[in-house]
């Protein structure tokens, strides 16, 4: 019985320190509050950005927008990624 306790002990010790070595470490956080329509807008070779004024950057070098609605930018003081022809049903993804 003794040596159950121990182990039961150690168990919760150990899940304990797991559990602080595991945890979710942020490495890196934006808050888009007041940026929007910063982004990245257009199709092919006339893609505009605009990213006066804020601390962060696009880069589109390897971006495929076809449509000139597609665009990477903060709408409702949340990034969203729209590209038509890539995503069905012009869904968007969504990164408050």
């Amino acid at each position: 019985m003794n040596q159950r306790i121990t182990e039961l002990i150690l168990l919760l010790v150990a899940s304990f320190f797991f559990t602080s070595a595991c945890s979710k470490t942020t490495l890196y956080t934006e808050n888009f509050t007041g940026q929007n329509n910063k982004g990245a807008l257009g199709s092919g070779t006339s893609i505009i950005i605009d990213t006066a004024g804020i601390d962060w950057s696009v880069e589109t070098i390897d971006v495929n927008f076809h449509n000139a609605s597609d665009y990477i930018q903060v709408v409702n003081e949340t990034i969203e990624f729209r590209d038509l022809k890539e995503m069905p049903n012009g869904s968007l993804l969504q990164f408050p």
